[in-house]
């Protein structure tokens, strides 16, 4: 019986493109020059018919059948089957790899994010927790920041899986790491909401739009948790966020509005409104909000960026 489900794995495929890439930067130096110059000419120039990650994927897969036990050549050609969401080709790479290196890293975290991105979620635990426990015992986990990925990735496995306690213990250890990965804030609310831990699944949601403020599926999430808790009066704050997110300002202000009338005291609320009036070119009005959002929040990053945004406009 498959106990698996879907967590909305690609809310944003930006923020998980950026996961891979820091990555290879962090754990592999001697591939990133290969990698990183395919990944840049890819995107601005294009030679021919071909582009250079094709010509790359070209070379790599010749250097690989002219060196078939170079795992170097391997995992250089994993990466960019990754890139191009080839995961198949990518997940052969690595298994290759750890046929004769059973212990490699790279293979091990190429491996476990390559399943994890073509929706394997059981596959990917062993070789998630195998790097993770390798990483662990070789680094400083409060400074590593490839141990923070691993563990976000195991935890988005784990909630996937139905284990939200792993989850929950994988996400804070790697917020323990990167304290504003938003992300994982909202995979560590999504996997409090599981288990019916509605209070702290608020207050991780709330997290996760400090850092990303037009996060959709975070604001859908809030909503849910402020019903399940009988918060009625911040609904309409998480339905007039989600309406910013997606840019429709006109409806986001009508709901901020009404949320105003009983959350005076709400400094999301006020920053919320000062974003829409600003959008809407309301400048006066965002000038007031945002005003009244650091008075009662006044080392609100957001907050503070929005102010200064708005008196250079003025």
């Amino acid at each position: 019986m498959n106990n698996s489900r879907k967590v909305k794995p690609d809310w944003n495929d930006t923020r998980f493109l950026v996961r891979v890439v820091k990555w290879m930067v962090s754990l592999v130096a001697l591939l990133v020059i290969a990698f990183g110059a395919y990944y840049y000419w890819d995107r601005y120039v294009h030679l021919g018919d071909m582009s250079p990650t094709e010509l790359g994927i070209t070379h790599l897969e010749k250097v690989m059948e002219e060196n078939p036990d170079d795992p170097n050549a391997r995992l250089s050609l994993a990466q960019i089957y990754i890139e191009n969401k080839d995961y198949t080709k990518a997940i052969l790479q690595a298994q290759n790899v750890l046929t004769a290196y059973p212990e490699n890293p790279g293979a091990l975290l190429l491996l476990g994010i390559a399943y994890t991105l073509s929706d394997q979620a059981q596959a990917a635990i062993q070789p998630l927790e195998s790097f993770t426990d390798l990483r662990r015992a070789a680094q400083d986990p409060q400074m590593d920041k490839v141990l923070e990925t691993s563990l976000f990735y195991l935890g988005k496995n784990y909630l996937i899986l139905n284990h939200p306690d792993k989850a929950i213990a994988a996400l804070k250890e790697a917020l323990g790491i990167d304290h504003t990965d938003a992300d994982a804030m909202y995979l560590l609310g999504t996997a409090y909401a599981e288990i019916g831990q509605h209070q702290s699944a608020v207050e991780a949601f709330r997290n996760s739009v400090r850092f990303v403020p037009n996060f959709t599926e975070a604001y859908q999430a809030l909503a849910k948790s402020y019903l399940a808790l009988g918060l009625a009066d911040y609904l309409p704050y998480a339905q007039g966020m989600e309406a910013y997110s997606t840019k429709n300002y006109t409806q986001a202000r009508q709901y901020l509005e009404q949320a105003a009338v009983n959350l005076p005291d709400f400094a999301p609320l006020y920053l919320g409104l000062a974003m829409t009036y600003e959008e809407l070119s309301e400048l006066t009005l965002a000038q007031t909000s945002i005003h009244r959002a650091l008075e009662l929040d006044p080392n609100d990053f957001t907050a503070n960026t929005v102010q200064i945004r708005l008196q250079s406009d003025n």
